[in-house]
């Protein structure tokens, strides 16, 4: 029988998963040329968003 419940993660797994979407982002924000400002503001609302929950932890 299949199992449909979802994986468990560590919170550190979290992070390293969020960190390397950033970082994509932010890599994509150097060598697109046609990545809109409001694509770049949300990606730095993210980081200040996880870095907050960081601190909190």
């Amino acid at each position: 029988m299949p199992n449909n419940a979802p994986r468990q993660y560590t919170p550190d797994q979290v992070k390293e998963f969020v960190a390397e979407a950033i970082e994509s982002y932010v890599e994509a924000a150097r060598t697109d040329a046609d990545m809109t400002l409001d694509d770049l503001e949300y990606t730095l609302d993210i980081a200040r968003y996880v870095l907050a929950q960081d601190a909190q932890s």
